[in-house]
């Protein structure tokens, strides 16, 4: 499905009591469009199977994650606008992956991006900024390759990880955050190289005690 003309003239509206747009399997794609404010315990975009491209759209909303990636689904974000959420603007569950590329992820209410339940999607090229809470969350044996990201002015940590998150984070800025750039809570763990960590309220690291093995390779702090 391809908007054609200005995508802001472009709008899906929500049917109560659904997601927007709900891919369920094969190599669909919707792109160049807006998807308006979504109410209720409900994603504007869903992605339960398959390897569909989102690109360029304009999403926002109000109540649950804007875009929720789970099951194994493997799409292509591409260069979307996600913003003005409650809770997350991308939400990678239950072995979900993805691309997740240059896209404008900011003013959510939650954690920006949540990675969390053996997901494993590939973080590149985004701009995550004025969020309420984390950059980026990785928990529940979650991974995910984060890289050429600038995460920025968000009130928590750039990048948090917890109960068995093990992100791979490489020549990342994460700046002007209100927390540390990188906070490695109980369990956490991860592997850090390359990344630009200053100009954080809290510094650029907090390790807690019962962190797990954290690698930190020329990183600027």
């Amino acid at each position: 499905m391809l908007g054609v003309g200005d995508r802001s003239q472009i709008v899906l509206r929500q049917v109560p009591g659904e997601a927007i747009v709900w891919f369920r399997g094969g190599n669909g794609m919707i792109a160049n469009m807006s998807i308006g404010e979504v109410r209720g315990d409900h994603h504007a975009i869903d992605v339960s199977a398959g390897a569909p491209t989102i690109e360029n759209i304009d999403v926002s909303g109000m109540d649950y994650p804007l875009v929720r990636i789970r099951d194994g689904a493997n799409p292509s974000v591409l260069r979307n606008s996600i913003h003005g959420a409650e809770s997350n603007g991308i939400m990678v569950l239950d072995g979900g992956r993805g691309r997740i590329e240059d896209n404008d992820i900011f003013d959510l209410g939650f954690v920006s991006i949540w990675i969390t339940g053996n997901s494993d999607p590939v973080i590149r090229n985004n701009r995550i900024f004025d969020g309420r809470q984390d950059g980026i969350l990785v928990q529940e044996n979650a991974a995910g390759t984060i890289e050429g990201n600038q995460i920025y002015d968000n009130l928590h940590a750039g990048i948090t990880t917890q109960s068995g998150g093990r992100p791979r984070a490489s020549g990342n800025l994460i700046t002007g955050n209100g927390y540390q750039a990188i906070w490695i809570q109980a369990g956490g763990r991860g592997r850090f190289e390359n990344n630009d960590l200053r100009n954080n309220a809290g510094g650029a690291w907090f390790i807690e005690t019962d962190a797990g093995t954290v690698q930190n390779i020329n990183n600027t702090e």
